[in-house]
Order: structure tokens, then sequence, then C-alpha cells
């Protein structure tokens, strides 16, 4: 028996197919190997550093359940090796850090337990989860696996588990997870296991980098230097060293009123209102306009029928939605008097508009420039582009009005129309 980084990948034998860990997402090189990897956010990649090693390519992320019949693959523009990794296991520091070149589509990724908290002891249950085959000879089917194991020995630095679900060929960097206090946390991503001289993967011990030491030191410094989750999002990432919305108004789970801005944890918007996270929805609906994707409004699942001015679309992080045929209230661009009449929440001198950051891969929407942290117009087009509180000709068909009302566009046509309806429709 023998640990081995050869072809840089360790399926979990005996686990069973895992199809709600969206944070757990395997990656391939151009020579055909491919490691597992778990999201902390939704840009970056915690994995194996032996995954990286002896590469000159960046690899592809695949996102979905199934290796082989992925939803999208995202390239990963860089990567950071832990400095004390080399090379060889007894050696410590096998981590590894990885920069997608956009988010995971449905923005899943994994809460880290912190460096000064309690992490698993001897006997201790934890959960892997990973993608690869049944052994070194045979080739692996792809699918992701997750199941339970106990842990025999854990230090700042490695965790040994043994029993229940083996590591093999393609579990690499795959997370551990730890559920204490009812919720479970990441602690560790596999390193190595064992197997016999004719490739079959054995238990007995499948060594962890835990996460105990590299936590505050490595990991977050480098989600908050690469990551726009670390800016004002309305939702509270722990993998950043410092996030504005990780306070008593923003993302604690706890609903604060008398908030400078709308506390995200309030459900007090309704069918096309301004929102952000959907838990601001009374739907639970939060979901982004096409061309200005801070800019969210309310939404309703279309299991029947769909309002009229919305039509029944797919989207990947919500499934069926309702989705207006017109642009809600608050886009950039649009006028607004104060910052909750703004999508992003953000009015500066009478428009609406985003923030963004060219280092941390925060874009503006077109006909917008980033300057000093804020998307303003181009040049020679410096006023606003609609009064949210006028409703358009998409919105007045079938309508009659004597005047526009001060309630957003969209609340303006459900309360002047009749709620006609449409037959739902299917977007491929």
């Amino acid at each position: 028996m023998e640990q081995t980084t050869e072809n840089h990948t360790e399926q979990l034998i005996n686990g069973t197919l895992s199809f709600d860990d969206d944070h757990t997402v395997a990656f391939h090189f151009d020579d055909g190997s491919f490691c597992s990897g778990v999201m902390v956010s939704p840009r970056v990649m915690v994995t194996a550093a032996h995954c990286f090693d002896g590469k000159n390519t960046m690899p592809k992320v695949r996102i979905g359940p199934e290796f082989f019949a992925p939803i999208t693959d995202i390239a990963v523009t860089a990567f950071e090796v832990h400095p004390s990794w080399q090379g060889t296991f007894n050696t410590g520091g096998d981590i590894a850090v990885a920069l997608l070149a956009q988010p995971h589509p449905s923005n899943a990724f994994a809460e880290m337990l912190g460096s000064g908290e309690s992490y698993p002891v001897n006997g201790n249950f934890v959960r892997r989860v990973g993608f690869g085959g049944q052994s070194r000879g045979s080739p692996p089917d792809g699918k992701r696996r997750q199941g339970e194991t106990k842990v025999v020995q854990g230090t700042q630095d490695l965790m040994i588990t043994h029993g229940g679900v083996v590591t093999c060929h393609g579990d690499s960097g795959g997370p551990v997870f730890f559920t204490k206090l009812e919720k479970e946390y990441l602690v560790a991503v596999h390193s190595w296991g064992k197997y016999t001289s004719s490739g079959t993967c054995i238990g007995g011990a499948d060594g962890a980098t835990s996460l105990a030491k590299y936590v505050d030191g490595f990991i977050r410094p480098y989600v908050q230097q690469h990551d726009a989750v670390c800016l004002k999002d309305f939702y509270c990432n722990t993998a950043c060293q410092d996030d504005p919305d990780c306070s008593v108004c923003g993302d604690d789970g706890v609903c604060t009123e008398g908030c400078d801005l709308p506390d995200p944890d309030c459900a007090t918007q309704e069918f096309g209102e301004i929102c952000q996270r959907d838990s601001q929805c009374l739907s639970g609906v939060c979901v982004a306009w096409e061309s200005s994707p801070s800019s969210k409004f309310c939404s309703i699942s279309c299991d029947s029928n769909c309002p009229d001015g919305s039509e029944c679309e797919n989207t990947l992080s919500h499934g069926d939605v309702c989705y207006l045929t017109f642009a809600p209230a608050g886009v950039a661009g649009d006028q607004c008097a104060e910052n909750t009449d703004c999508g992003s929440y953000q009015c500066i001198d009478g428009m609406c508009l985003d923030s963004c950051s060219d280092t941390l891969g925060k874009d503006c929407p077109s006909g917008f420039s980033c300057s000093e942290g804020i998307c303003f117009l181009d040049e020679g087009d410096n006023q606003p582009r609609r009064d949210p509180n006028e409703p358009s000709q998409q919105q007045m068909q079938g309508c009659r009005a004597s005047s526009p009302s001060s309630i957003a566009s969209v609340l303006f046509f459900l309360v002047c129309c009749s709620f006609r309806y449409r037959p739902k429709f299917w977007v491929q």
C-alpha cells in the first residue's frame, strides 16, 4: 500500500449519489486529470495543492452533480498554492485556492469553521463529498457521491478518517464537513488515500488537510482580495475577512427595524418590488433583472399562470418564475430621490447607480463605465434614462391611467390593470 499524487486525483466508495451539494465541484485539465473542490464564495474554490503539481494550463470547473454531463464549465483564471506545500504529504500544506472567471451560477458555497473554533476530534463523524472512480485501474463514472466516516486522528494540519466511505481516484480536493449545533461546516479537503499494488482503493486511512491553520491566514485573505462578495451585496459571507453585510442591519438572520437601508432579513416586499435577497420577498423569490443584475425584483413561481406583464421563464437560481416583460423600478440609470428607490440601494445625484470593481470582477451594465467604484453612465449620457414612476407604453397596454402614482412602476401596472393572465410557456 502506498500514498501517491500520480494523476493528481484520488469516487467515494460506499457513498451515495449527491444531488444537493452544489458547492462541491469537479475541475479538469487539458491532460485529462481532474480533482474535486469546494466553493467557499461565489468565485473562490478551495481544493488540494497537489492537484496543480506539474500543470502548465488553467483548469475548468464543471458545475453539476455529474462530471460527464455538466450544467456548465467555468474557467479558472488564477490559483494560489499554500507556500508550505513542498510536493510531499508528510510536510503538510496540501491546500490551494482558485479563482473562477465568473461566479458559481447558483452562488452555492460552503461555510467554513473558523480557525479558533473546535474542530472534529477522534470519534467524531464527518461527511465527505467527491467525484471519481472505484479504482485507479478503471475509469471513473464522474458522479458526485457523499457519505460518512469517522475521525481517528486530528491535528491543526491533518485529519485522518477510517470506516464508512473510502476515498479514491477523483476525490482529491473534495470537502470534509462536520455538523456542529445542527449546522454543517467545511473543516477539511481530501489529500490522500491508500490503494493496493493492483490499483484497488482500500480503507484503513484517508488523509485530509484540516482548514484549522489555513482559514484566517490563507483562505479568507484570498477571498477578500479577489471576490466581490466581500463588498456590500446583502449577503454575509464568513469567508471574507471584513464583510459589511455581517451586521445587525445586515444578513444576521434577524429582522431589525429602523435601519438606514432595508434589512435583508425582513420579508416585506411583494411581486415586482425591489429586493436583494429571497428573504425580503413575501414569496421567498428574488430574481435579478437580465440587463442590470444588481437590480432585482420579487417574483413568484409559475406553477399555473403569471400576471399580465410577466411571463414564465426558467431561471437557474429559482427554476420557473414569473419574469417581468419590462424593466422593474430602480434599474441603473433610473431617476431617484432616495437610496431605496434603486435596486442597488444607491441613489447618487438623482440617479440609480451600481457599484463596481475592476479588480474583483464586478462589472458595470452596458452603457456604464466603472470609475472609483461606481458605474457611471458613459460620457455624453449623464441624464437619468427613466422616471420609474412613469409607466411605460408596454406597461400601459390595455390600461387607462389619468396620472402616474408614486409607487414603483410594476405596482402601478398591477394596480391599474385587471390582472389578466396568459398561458404559461417554457423557456428552453
